[in-house]
């Protein structure tokens, strides 16, 4: 992993270094990210949330000290994945030696034991693995970031559903929170392709709906149609996340425009209802699964049984 796609931190590393960047941040040019470490104003304006947050650990790393290991959200932006909500303000860290967490100067420790596959080295800074940083996410987070974090984890990696159960049995201190985080982690699947997907799954299950296959393929006569996100096949019903991903993003628009990636969508959605198992197609959005409320009752009007 590598964070060469960050611009550099200007560090007060001396009296006169200090006086320097200050001046310039008092003119507007530099945004100071923590104590100390500084950015190119326009460089800033540049980043996304992501790498503004993963530029914040980056310049926390050299006061941390050696026996601190990144770890949780921290670890999660490290290894450049995504986190359902928003970065936290702090940078998380673990410290093997304490019994008790501690919050200081914008880092949060917390208290628990680390194993040696439990530490990677991410461009010179140590931070937990993606398994462990998983199972510390479900272990504080609430379930659907939980899940979204171990779907993304199932479907980039080689780990799997047994080896993050085994990572988290290894934590008998947590014991307050272990039934919640496996059942987030039993939840979780590679199956998933984003996190809006993550989430729409999680509501799904929240509001009582059966249980879908994930990633159905479907044919007709001209061939494959494609695969969609949620197959209710007694019900003939097939839901599918429409997050703004999928009409602006490169991996799925396959350099199509925004406006093509819509008709490819709208004469794909027409096949599928021409498939005699497939009744309706419901279309859920970011707006759906904040009010969960319209969910249900986009899932009643489907007539799909939900609580």
């Amino acid at each position: 992993m590598s964070s060469d796609d960050l611009p550099p931190l200007h560090r007060a590393s001396s009296a006169a270094a200090t006086r320097s960047v200050h001046r310039a941040a008092g003119r507007g040019e530099l945004v100071r990210v923590r104590s100390g470490a500084f950015v190119e104003r326009s460089a800033w304006e540049a980043l996304d949330g992501t790498q503004r947050y993963r530029l914040l650990v980056r310049a926390a790393v050299p006061s941390l000290g050696a026996r601190l290991v990144v770890s949780h959200e921290s670890a999660l932006a490290l290894h450049g994945r995504s986190l359902l909500r928003a970065w936290p303000a702090d940078v998380h860290v673990t410290d093997a030696r304490r019994e008790r967490g501690q919050a200081w100067a914008g880092v949060v420790k917390h208290a628990a034991a680390l194993t040696p596959d439990d530490l990677v080295v991410i461009d010179g800074t140590m931070a937990t693995s993606l398994t462990r940083t998983c199972v510390d996410i479900a272990l504080t987070r609430g379930f659907d970031v939980a899940v979204a974090c171990a779907d993304e984890c199932l479907r980039r990696t080689p780990t799997s559903t047994p080896l993050l159960l085994a990572k988290l049995a290894e934590r008998p201190h947590a014991r307050g929170r272990i039934a919640a985080a496996a059942a987030a982690l039993s939840f979780a699947s590679g199956l998933s392709d984003s996190g809006g997907e993550s989430w729409c799954r999680c509501r799904l299950h929240e509001l009582g709906a059966p249980v879908p296959v994930l990633q159905q393929s479907f044919w007709d006569r001209q061939g494959r149609i494609g695969s969609v996100d949620f197959w209710f096949e007694e019900h003939g019903v097939i839901v599918e996340f429409d997050g703004d991903q999928k009409y602006l993003a490169s991996r799925y628009a396959n350099g199509r425009s925004a406006s093509e990636v819509v008709l490819h969508e709208r004469r794909r959605e027409r096949r599928l209802l021409a498939v005699p198992a497939v009744r309706t197609v419901v279309r859920v959005d970011w707006s759906d699964l904040v009010a969960p409320w319209r969910l249900r009752v986009l899932l009643v009007d489907s007539g799909l049984p939900v609580r």
